[in-house]
């Protein structure tokens, strides 16, 4: 009886045993997996951001162009304007 008592305590703690190292080399899988899919994901993050600070950059640039179209825009509308008045008062002044 002894005998059967100390056979079962040791196959409970081979099977406790065998249970770890195969927990361990679970972990050990999932770990190396994660590490890999978070390399991707870090790898993935940066080329977004690179692609957005290039947009970014395009963007800032169009609003630079259209700030300086507008302003020149500005300045003809106010050169138009001055030669309109001037045509005006030149009419008036004929009348």
């Amino acid at each position: 009886m002894e005998e059967v008592k100390k056979m079962i305590s040791e196959l409970a703690t081979q099977i406790r045993d065998d249970m770890r190292e195969s927990n361990k080399q679970l972990l050990n899988e999932w770990n190396t997996q994660l590490k890999e899919e978070l390399k991707t994901l870090r790898e993935d993050l940066k080329q977004a951001r690179d692609q957005l600070q290039e947009q970014n950059q395009e963007i800032r640039d169009k609003y630079e162009e259209w700030k300086r179209a507008k302003e020149e825009i500005g300045k003809r509308v106010g050169e138009v304007e001055s030669q309109l008045d001037r045509m005006e008062r030149e009419r008036e002044e004929i009348k």
